[in-house]
């Protein structure tokens, strides 16, 4: 069933646990064999099981981790030349642009591994792919969720000593840099974060 029951040893409710599993989710894009969402049950104090959700690729993860990291490093190959963070910022940015297709019926289109081995996802495969990629340039990048004309995933990303937002899905879609490294006054307009979200960093 793609499934595994955790037990948790330590006792933890149920607003804790959501903390946890957004963390999960929000934080570790390369574990795209984990789909985002789960279920548990409880009683009055506690947590007693935690179901997680695995989508097809767990039954040959480390043929799929090869093919991920091998995509990832011919990425990255081609960045090399490139002196300045915010060139390769708009070379991944780029990258995504011209390789990855918006589709809501691409497969396990809530990861990184959608965007990038089978070039097609939605807003939440684009921004995991690019966190992922911008983070192994040292270069730190969040995943963001919220609402824009409906649920929406973009980026937060630590560029030049500043906080800035990017949207690579709404580039693609409108051809365009207008989401390229705006301030929160901006996004505002059109982005609203997630709850777990506005604890991320803010641009000024």
């Amino acid at each position: 069933d793609y499934k595994i029951n955790i037990f948790p040893k330590e006792s933890i409710d149920i607003d804790n646990l959501k903390n946890i599993m957004n963390a999960i989710f929000n934080d570790y894009p390369e574990c795209f064999w984990l789909e985002t969402s789960y279920s548990y049950k409880y009683n009055d104090y506690s947590i007693l099981q935690i179901t997680l959700n695995y989508n097809e690729l767990i039954y040959d993860i480390n043929h799929h981790k090869i093919i991920f990291n091998d995509k990832v490093n011919m990425i990255l190959n081609g960045i090399d030349e490139l002196s300045s963070d915010l060139e390769k910022e708009k070379y991944i940015h780029d990258y995504l642009i011209n390789n990855v297709d918006y589709d809501e019926n691409s497969k396990i289109n809530q990861s990184a591994y959608s965007a990038l081995i089978y070039g097609s996802s939605v807003c939440a495969g684009y921004s995991r792919a690019f966190q992922y990629l911008m983070n192994q340039l040292d270069i730190p990048t969040y995943y963001c969720s919220g609402i824009s004309y409906g649920n929406h995933a973009w980026n937060i990303i630590y560029i030049n000593n500043v906080y800035y937002n990017i949207d690579v899905t709404w580039n693609d879609s409108n051809e365009t840099n207008t989401f390229f490294n705006r301030n929160d006054d901006f996004f505002s307009k059109t982005h609203t974060r997630s709850e777990a979200c506005k604890q991320l960093p803010r641009s000024g």
